[in-house]
């Protein structure tokens, strides 16, 4: 990563101090690389999401459900469960819902991911099992 995101993040010792990296090496002009597991077979649904928290200050902001104007009933959080246990990726789910919902969104994937993360929630389901998943 090139220096200012390093710097940004509180440099390699910062990175290291996180946890969620297996590796990070501190290279020419302040630059890192940064390696998350000893290998790829060792990157997890947890080790991503790990490097995702450590890396979170430089990201730009997640968007919710909520800043695209949509609020997570039992019949919309329904609606989306069914969508995913039907196969819908986040993708199709978000053109989906937002033609249902009559939303207006910029980018049907993330609304889609952003619609099933707050469905899952409001119905106390984990995300990261199926149908969410």
């Amino acid at each position: 990563m090139p220096r200012e995101l390093a710097d940004r993040l509180g440099g390699g010792a910062a990175l290291r101090a996180s946890g969620a990296f297996h590796r990070v090496d501190e290279l020419a002009h302040g630059s890192l690389l940064a390696q998350a597991t000893a290998s790829p077979r060792a990157f997890t649904r947890e080790a991503a999401r790990a490097v995702a928290d450590a890396l979170r200050p430089v990201f730009a902001p997640v968007r919710t459900a909520a800043s695209w104007g949509v609020e997570v009933t039992e019949d919309v959080a329904g609606m989306a469960r069914q969508w995913r246990f039907e196969g819908l990726s986040y993708s199709a789910l978000g053109r989906t819902a937002a033609r249902v919902l009559a939303v207006d969104v910029d980018s049907d994937r993330h609304f889609g991911e952003a619609l099933c993360r707050a469905s899952a929630a409001f119905l106390g389901a984990d995300v990261d099992r199926q149908p969410w998943s």
